[in-house]
Order: structure tokens, then C-alpha cells, then sequence
């Protein structure tokens, strides 16, 4: 592909091209731009300067002056001179027109005033009153508003063939020019006042002049703007009605466009020259790769055979229906860390991993099955470790899901390998596992330590814990926490609430324990107390009648504490003094019960 200088634009072009051919059918429903109207005066210039320029000089100077000065002295403004004319107009029979009283002989003001209110002068107020209405009724705002709204228009069909048609007229919003445009206008209107109130009086044309100028500026602006319009309404037009264009081929078109711009970049060819190089490279690698996997499966062969008999062996123990074969290592994919693959089979049956098969991981193996074959993944890899005396080995509930005899075989390994290793953690949330596992750890020399997890002060703790005491029966536990008390005391106010709540439980154990064949599983010390009150003497519990009284009590104290009688328990106040007192009276009743 040899370089083009102008491939941007050619690009650009043919973008352009599937643009237009996209939006087909957009273009046909589209409007044109419209002509945009002048603005067209009411008057002729010349007649509006020559009124205004007009004055009257067949006055004499003496009777002009006697006007002036009686206009001065109405103090009317200027509307002393109208209605002086109104005034003159109606006098009748040469007589006042307010006293009807005769002229005789004829004040000078009125011989003034028929010189001044000659033809002349009513000739120019007509001209004045016609031309005045015109302007005055001539709404500018509107028609410049009318202008201005068809450019907007126009603006907006611009946004849409532009991106069609290149080379759009440049239309701009009268905005900027209306402010001139009335003020040059209200000047017209103010002359026109000036000369209303002494029509004799010549008034600059100079305001008519300046609106006129910028009238015509602006009607220039606007047929250029229609000739720019008309010209872009024919390239529209043409676009109209051309044929609608294959845009698979403009596409396709533009693809080999953008490809000869790609070529001439001058960093392909420095990637191609890497590229080969990265190709003999690979090359070399699929070779030694192939070595390597040569020596890794003889490798495999023997030490993965090793390892599959560690890993069946402990599936024997924990699985026996399990077993693992064809175990060797290989790569997933593109993946440069090295994976092991097996087959399981169950009962002699392979159980493939992929869940799409049948049988499968997902619906064959229990949650038991699961962890029994990671348990002996891990301890066949931990047996091979040749450092193990060294390593601090962690269990995470290692016992999940598993059946008894599971958790005996689990026990018995951890236990071996606590031996073997630098330090074991196990860590469980099963109490009976973690009761036999101790007792099993008790009996090898090792260092031991038993905590648990305990929520003190808004805070989670690491303390140590007594597991020989949580494992006892009921019976032994509550009865041990409340000796305990008597002889150590307890540091917070939640202890002492539970070994309050203890009181009624270790007394009910003793009630099931000793009235074992006389009692149900669902009586507890409220039905105790109702069957003392109401022995009879040859009833078993009529020997405790003469400590019912110290049941009850003891009953309706520890009640307290406890959620089921009491929802305020938590927050209910307790003391030593009076805690330990129904403490050893409680030891005391479980001696005569």
C-alpha cells in the first residue's frame, strides 16, 4: 500500500458518506432552509427628513415673537400651541370665543395668531399627523422578532445538514443589533414630538438618517443570508434526490482507507521485523518446552505414583469408596503455572469434574466426600515436606461435614502430626470434637493450650479456656460454675447474671436425675415446686415439702435473670452479697435433694 499525503481527509470523506447514507431516509423528510424576510419601512425617507427639515418663515418676526411669548406664559409646555390653535379655530363673528365679546378693534395677538395659523402651517401638520401615526404604529420589535425567529429556524436545520453538506452558511442572531436598531428608532420618534410641538420650528433629519443606515445594513446582512441559503438549498436539494448508497461498500471502502493510513505509520514495519523475531523465538521455546515436558514426565512417573499411593492410602481412611488414579501435571490453556490432573473414581466409577457429565463432582461427591479428598491431598503433601519440623501447621475446622468415624481417623492424625511439626493450631466450632481431640493430645508429651474467642467490653479476646469443664454433663457443669464462684468470685456483672441463671438449671438437673422415672423431659422447676406442694406422704417428693419454701425462693430469684421471665434481665442489678448467698443455699438443697 503506498502512502497517500491526504488519507485524513479521504477518511473523513467517507465517514461522511456513511453518515448520509445511514440517515437516507432522515433526508428525505427534512425541510429546506427558507428565505429569511427584510424589513421593509412604512415611509419614504425623504418625506419623513423634509417634514421634520420644514419650517415656516412668512411669519414676522414681531408676531412670531408675540407667540412665543404667549405660549411661554400658558406654561402648557408643548401643548400651548395646540391649544392656542384650537382656541383660534373656533372664534366666530370676529368675537372671543370665551367672553363672546366683540374684537373692537382686534388685539394684535389675534392679527399675530392669523398670521401664524395660515395655510401653510396646516398643510405641515397634516404631513406632520400622517407621518407621526405611520411611525408610531410601525411595530419594529415584531418585525425584527419575525427576522430573528426564522434565522433560529434555519440554525436549527443547519445542526442536521451540515453534517451532510459541507460548507454550511455562516447564520448569526440579531441579538446584538436590536438594541441599536430601537434606539435609533425611539430617536425618530422623539424628533417627530419635538416637531409636534413647534411645527414651524426646521428638526434635524440626522435620527431619520442614522435608522435608515442601519435599516439597510441590516437588510444587506440578510440578502446575503438568502443567497447563501438558496445556493445550500440547491446542494440539498441534489442530495435529495440522489440515489440511496450501499453502506456495506462504504464500510468496506473505509476499512482499506484506514488500513493505508495503519501502513504508513512508521512503527508497523519496525513490529513486523519484531515480530518475526518473536515467532523464531517462540519457536525455540515450543522446543525446549517440549524438553522440559519430557523430563517432567519422567518425573511424574516417579514421583506423582508416590504421592497418588500416600493420597489412596489416606483415602482409605477417611473415604475408603474413594480413589485417585492417572495423576500427573500439565498446563490449562495459555497458563504459565503448571497444574496437577487426576481421575477420581468412587466405588470404581470415574466421576468427572466437569459438571456438564454425569456423574460428576457437583452431584456425586457429599460435602464429606469433598473435604475427606482435600484433607489427604494435603496431608499426602505434608508428609512429603522434608522441613516439617520447622512448619507451623494450621486446621480450620477440619472435621466439617465428617461422619464419627471420619472424626476419629481426623483426630488421630492430628495428634501424630502435632509431633512431627514445629507448632499446630486447630481450630474448630464443634465442642465434642475439640473435647476429644484435647483428651487425645493429653496423652503424648506435648505442650498443649486450649482458648476460645470470648466478647468482653464491646471487644472480641483471646482467652484461655477450660474445656475439660465445658464438656461435662449439665448436671457437673452448673454445679461446678457455682462452686467455682464461691471460691474464686467474677470480675463483671454479666458473670454474675449467668451463674445467677445457672441456680434453676442445676437444680432441675438434680430433680431429672434423682426422679428420673417419676418426672418428664419437659418438666422443669415450676413443676417440681407444684409436685412438692402437692405430695402427699407416700409420694418420693413429700420429703422436700419442708424446703419448699427455699425452692421457691431460690426459683423466683434466679427467674430473674433469665429472658424467658424477665426482658429486662440484662440491665437487672445483682451483688455479690445476695448472689452468693443463693449460691451456697442452692448447694445446700442439691444435698437434700
Amino acid at each position: 500500500m503506498a502512502v497517500d499525503p491526504a488519507i485524513d481527509q479521504k477518511i473523513e470523506a467517507k465517514r461522511s458518506e456513511i453518515s448520509t447514507a445511514q440517515s437516507f431516509q432522515e433526508i428525505q423528510s427534512k425541510p429546506t432552509l427558507t428565505d429569511i424576510p427584510l424589513i421593509i419601512l412604512p415611509y419614504v425617507k425623504v418625506d419623513l427628513i423634509a417634514c421634520l427639515t420644514k419650517s415656516i418663515d412668512s411669519i414676522s418676526s414681531d408676531y412670531l415673537e408675540k407667540v412665543r411669548a404667549h405660549k411661554s406664559h400658558l406654561s402648557m409646555g408643548n401643548d400651548s400651541e395646540r391649544w392656542i390653535k384650537q382656541g383660534f379655530e373656533v372664534i366666530k363673528d370676529n368675537s372671543c370665543p370665551f367672553c363672546l365679546r366683540p374684537f373692537d378693534p382686534v388685539p394684535e395677538i389675534v392679527t399675530a395668531y392669523n398670521q401664524y395659523f395660515n395655510e401653510e402651517y396646516n398643510q405641515l401638520l397634516r404631513s406632520l399627523s400622517q407621518l407621526s401615526s405611520t411611525v408610531i404604529g410601525f411595530n419594529l420589535e415584531a418585525r425584527i422578532l419575525q427576522v430573528d425567529s426564522r434565522i433560529t429556524s434555519n440554525l436549527a436545520l443547519l445542526g442536521f445538514w451540515e453534517r451532510h453538506i459541507p460548507n454550511p452558511p455562516i447564520l448569526n442572531s440579531l441579538s446584538e443589533e436590536i438594541s441599536d436598531l430601537n434606539s435609533a428608532f425611539e430617536a425618530i420618534k422623539l424628533a417627530l414630538r419635538n416637531k409636534a410641538s413647534n411645527p414651524i420650528q426646521s428638526i434635524d433629519g440626522a435620527a431619520v438618517e442614522a435608522f435608515q443606515s442601519l435599516i439597510e445594513n441590516l437588510n444587506q446582512k440578510l440578502t446575503a443570508y438568502n443567497s447563501e441559503i438558496r445556493n445550500y438549498n440547491t446542494k440539498i436539494s441534489a442530495l435529495k434526490s440522489s440515489t440511496r448508497q450501499n453502506i456495506p461498500q462504504l464500510e468496506s471502502e473505509l476499512r482499506r482507507l484506514n488500513a493505508i493510513k495503519l501502513r504508513s505509520d512508521t512503527t508497523i514495519s519496525s513490529q513486523c521485523t519484531t515480530l518475526s523475531g518473536q515467532v523464531q523465538s517462540l519457536s525455540t521455546l515450543n522446543t525446549q518446552k517440549t524438553t522440559k515436558q519430557a523430563e517432567l514426565d519422567n518425573y511424574s512417573v516417579t514421583v506423582f505414583q508416590g504421592y497418588s499411593l500416600r493420597i489412596n492410602q489416606y483415602l482409605q481412611i477417611f473415604a475408603p469408596y474413594l480413589e485417585i488414579r492417572d495423576l500427573s501435571s500439565g498446563y490449562v490453556g495459555q497458563s504459565t503455572s503448571p497444574s496437577v490432573n487426576y481421575a477420581l473414581h468412587v466405588h470404581g466409577t470415574e466421576v468427572k469434574q466437569d459438571d456438564s457429565t454425569y456423574p460428576s463432582f457437583k452431584y456425586t461427591l457429599s460435602e464429606g466426600d469433598k473435604n475427606a479428598l482435600a484433607l489427604s491431598f494435603f496431608l499426602a503433601k505434608l508428609e512429603s515436606d522434608s522441613n516439617i519440623q520447622n512448619k507451623v501447621v494450621v486446621f480450620d475446622d477440619p472435621v466439617s461435614s465428617f461422619d464419627l468415624n471420619r472424626k476419629s481417623a481426623t483426630i488421630n492424625k492430628l495428634v501424630s502430626i502435632a509431633s512431627q511439626v514445629k507448632q499446630l493450631f486447630v481450630l474448630t466450632h464443634n465442642i465434642v470434637f475439640a473435647g476429644e481431640f484435647w483428651k487425645n493430645a493429653q496423652q503424648v508429651s506435648l505442650t498443649s493450650q486450649c482458648s476460645k474467642v470470648e466478647f468482653i467490653n464491646n471487644t472480641s479476646c483471646i482467652v484461655e479456656y477450660n474445656i475439660d469443664t465445658e464438656t461435662l454433663s449439665s448436671v457437673l457443669k452448673d454445679s461446678l460454675l457455682i462452686k467455682n464462684y464461691l471460691t474464686n468470685g467474677c470480675l463483671s456483672d454479666q458473670e454474675r447474671r449467668a451463674i445467677a441463671r445457672s441456680l434453676r438449671p442445676a437444680l432441675e438437673s438434680y430433680f431429672h436425675l434423682k426422679f428420673f422415672d417419676l418426672v418428664s423431659n419437659n418438666d422443669w422447676m415450676g413443676d417440681f415446686i407444684s409436685k412438692v406442694r402437692n405430695a402427699i406422704s407416700t409420694d418420693p417428693f413429700f420429703r422436700l415439702q419442708s424446703s419448699l419454701a427455699e425452692l421457691t425462693d431460690i426459683n423466683d430469684y434466679s427467674k430473674t435473670f433469665h429472658h424467658r421471665f424477665n426482658t429486662a434481665c440484662d440491665n437487672q442489678p445483682i451483688t455479690d452479697a445476695e448472689l452468693k448467698t443463693y449460691c451456697q443455699r442452692t448447694l445446700k438443697l442439691i444435698q437434700v435433694i
